[in-house]
């Protein structure tokens, strides 16, 4: 897919049949949610995160059914006052679309104070996100609301490259490729985009890269078949990359891909249809970690480090551990020996001379820890010291979870053929 800086063209839009809808369950009482104990989610579900900054996707679905019933016309919203800072001089602005007005009251806790919908942790030239806005973008697709949308990205996104996603994304269908939900679908939409508004990559494969790893996270979390007809001159194009790849020596020697690796994927598993609640950064997050490893065996160290491409998407380290812990697949890591093996020897030595427990220098520290752990007031003293950010499988979560694995393996090469559109 290849942006070409154009002027705008005219709004033409799609309806919706429906919204997005949002169904989590919450967890209670250290149990599993119910979706995982069955084939099907239940209608009664609960709102998992309420003080999730997308939360109001779920507010809004029946204010605003009761609101088109009684009446069509959409009321008219005032426009809400921020202070920007331009040229290091703050001066008065405003929203103007009512969506964005109500995302802002929604982030603006963790906005930059100066540089609204910027991360405050970063430099506003970074045009770095506070927050991953997939599911917010694919919402206003939804609505057929393209202003909204491009008032977000004039926040982070520079003049040209704004005309440029508009002239090229605007009625850009990825069911083109894809028999699919549309909400599936639009998702895919709204992540392109902000794949596309990030303004350095260093190379462009770079970004086929990272697009290629949000596709595939949506896919994973959502039912499709792909259109054979329409897909021909996409894996022609992945396999034209994949030789150039393997040409200039980038990665592994991959192997070409074929058509029978376009269709017969594992089903959508409960654990995908929990994390399509999320933004795709935050499972994309997931697979990052778990491909990285960890030093605690049983472990997940949930973690962006230096990941520059889900970052510049929005997604913090702060959100993910928000996301981690209100999704239902993960508890705090439990293990407090295992955790504790990390700890260096003087550290245990140290928390024992404080407690008054013999042990010796020459000891292993295996033995010492298991003295330590023995001992009810050193066991607390070594959890307040024990590495902080270890999640475990909740109960009952490993096959769903393993499921879902499966299949964001097995979905790789369709994302990768709609990364080279």
């Amino acid at each position: 897919m290849q942006l070409h800086l154009a002027e705008a063209e005219p709004l033409v839009g799609v309806k919706l049949a429906r919204t997005l809808e949002a169904v989590a369950e919450q967890v209670q009482n250290d149990e599993p949610p119910a979706l995982f104990c069955s084939a099907r989610v239940t209608s009664s579900v609960i709102t998992l995160f309420q003080d999730s900054m997308f939360d109001w996707l779920r507010r809004k679905q029946q204010t605003t059914r009761e609101a088109t019933a009684a009446d069509p016309t959409p009321p008219v919203v005032p426009k809400i006052s921020i202070t920007v800072s331009v040229g290091g001089e703050k001066r008065a602005a405003e929203f103007a679309s009512p969506a964005l007005r109500e995302l802002w009251e929604e982030v603006r806790a963790i906005s930059h104070p100066d540089y609204p919908l910027l991360d405050a942790h970063y430099s506003p030239s970074s045009n770095m996100p506070c927050a991953d806005f997939t599911l917010w973008i694919a919402e206003r697709f939804a609505a057929n609301d393209w202003p909204s949308i491009l008032e977000l990205l004039d926040f982070f996104t520079f003049k040209n490259e704004i005309a440029a996603i508009r002239s090229s994304l605007q009625n850009y269908d990825f069911g083109r490729f894809l028999d699919a939900d549309r909400e599936l679908l639009l998702r895919l939409k709204a992540a392109t985009i902000l794949g596309y508004r990030i303004g350095w990559m260093g190379h462009e494969e770079n970004r086929l890269s990272l697009l290629e790893d949000i596709y595939q996270h949506c896919l994973a979390s959502y039912p499709f078949v792909v259109r054979p007809s329409e897909f021909a001159h996409l894996l022609a194009g992945a396999n034209k990359l994949i030789r150039k790849r393997n040409r200039e020596g980038i990665g592994f020697n991959e192997n070409l891909l074929t058509d029978d690796r376009l269709s017969g994927f594992p089903e959508v598993s409960p654990a995908g249809e929990v994390l399509r609640r999320f933004p795709p950064t935050f499972a994309a997050c997931i697979t990052l970690s778990m491909r990285r490893g960890t030093p605690i065996p049983g472990t997940i160290l949930l973690r962006l480090g230096g990941e520059y491409g889900l970052r510049q998407y929005g997604l913090s380290e702060e959100q993910n551990r928000h996301f981690a812990e209100r999704c239902g697949l993960f508890e705090a890591a439990s293990d407090l020996q295992a955790l504790s093996r990390s700890l260096t020897k003087d550290v245990l030595l140290e928390v024992a001379t404080k407690h008054h427990i013999e042990v010796a220098k020459s000891w292993k520290k295996d033995r010492i820890l298991n003295l330590l752990l023995a001992h009810g007031e050193a066991r607390a003293a070594l959890a307040s010291r024990a590495p902080t950010g270890f999640v475990q499988y909740r109960p009952a979560i490993s096959e769903p979870f393993n499921a879902w694995r499966a299949r964001v393996i097995a979905v790789q090469p369709v994302a990768r053929c709609l990364a080279c559109a």
